[in-house]
């Protein structure tokens, strides 16, 4: 089953209104998303957990994915999600993008014809995610660490929208919480706090992350780990760190390129 939800959407700079009608996949059907649009498995299994948030989606593929089904990459991307009766298992290869554009998809019905009139492309970068964040669109940017909550989106951007990866995606699984003790990597002026990040990367976040093995390696793909935010004196985000590792890359606003940004997904 599909149903049909339609919504208005704003064009300020054209001056006008689009209404777009959406075709939302009921979650009774085993579904897999591949490079911008949701494909019905032909199966109709036992109806499955009714999520309405693209975090309870990213938690239940966190814990149904297993490694072997799970790797970062693309050509093509894409996500099984698992059937109710366990007869479609989960499955994916992702890169941070297309694991939130999966996500999105899932929750709301968005297919290649929406991303390409949102974004102006079927398969959004992580470049071009942050652009359309910086505009407000279907999105709010949240400045104070206070603000933030669970099911927000971390976007880094890393200035230069020609290279390999340019830039990162994830959702905060929980409130930010104040790091203590605070630890290396130390800025001046600065105030670590800690959040729980789904994501999907090559390599994941600190020694809790979902991706680690006991031997030290890594799997790559979905997974949960713990990431930092740097917090000034008025309690903006300013920054973050890749893990908790005192070795974790990390960068701060307004020294070296990359920016990071906090931001609400809103329809």
């Amino acid at each position: 089953m599909r149903t049909s939800i339609s919504f208005a959407v704003p064009l300020a700079a054209l001056g006008s209104v689009l209404a777009i009608s959406l075709c939302v996949a009921s979650p009774a059907f085993a579904e897999t998303w591949r490079d911008g649009d949701l494909v019905e498995d032909p199966l109709d299994p036992p109806p499955a957990p009714t999520f309405t948030t693209p975090i309870q989606w990213a938690r239940s593929l966190v814990t149904s994915l297993r490694p072997e089904s799970n790797e970062y990459g693309s050509s093509p991307s894409f996500v099984t999600w698992p059937s109710a009766d366990g007869t479609t298992p989960a499955a994916a290869r992702t890169m941070c993008n297309s694991f939130f554009s999966a996500l999105l998809a899932k929750t709301y019905g968005f297919n290649e014809t929406f991303f390409r009139f949102w974004t102006g492309a079927k398969s959004p970068t992580a470049a071009k995610y942050f652009e359309v964040m910086s505009r407000e669109t279907f999105f709010k940017k949240l400045n104070l660490v206070t603000d933030i909550r669970a099911g927000d989106v971390l976007f880094l951007d890393y200035g230069d929208s020609t290279a390999a990866a340019t830039g990162h995606i994830a959702l905060l699984d929980a409130t930010p919480s104040v790091r203590f003790p605070q630890s290396a990597p130390l800025v001046d002026g600065m105030i670590q706090y800690e959040v729980p990040v789904i994501d999907s990367t090559r390599t994941g976040h600190g020694p809790t992350d979902t991706r680690r093995n006991t031997d030290g390696t890594w799997n790559s793909g979905v997974g949960r780990g713990v990431m930092r935010l740097y917090v000034n004196g008025r309690g903006e985000v300013a920054g973050y760190a890749w893990s908790v590792y005192p070795s974790s890359t990390y960068a701060i606003n307004g020294i070296g390129p990359t920016r990071t940004v906090v931001a609400r997904f809103q329809l």
